[in-house]
């Protein structure tokens, strides 16, 4: 279990791993899962995600509003809800529901 994704990404989290098990899944979140799949990096593929880029724009970010519009505008450029969590160091549960109100 230790090299398992879900403890990989949320640790010992017990209510991160437990919000990813009672997360209802619709069409919007298997876009989401197309969409995350096409920015995985694979042998003989150039593609890269641009992490770089995106800290420096969520580096600036002093509230909360302004966040949750670049939150919504990375995905919308393809970000996966995983990245945008990852580099911002907020649970993608989180960035899912910020995209939701969004939208």
């Amino acid at each position: 279990m230790q090299n398992s994704w879900i403890v990989k990404t949320h640790g010992q989290n017990i209510d991160e791993i437990e919000g990813f098990f009672d997360c209802d899944i619709d069409s919007e979140d298997l876009k989401e899962l197309i969409k995350a799949s096409s920015l995985v990096e694979a042998p003989d593929i150039e593609k890269k995600i641009d992490t770089e880029k995106l800290k420096k724009l969520f580096d600036e970010v002093t509230d909360n509003q302004t966040r949750n519009k670049y939150i919504l505008e990375s995905y919308e450029q393809g970000y996966s809800q995983y990245v945008i969590a990852k580099i911002i160091g907020i649970s993608q549960l989180a960035v899912n529901k910020i995209i939701r109100r969004s939208t």
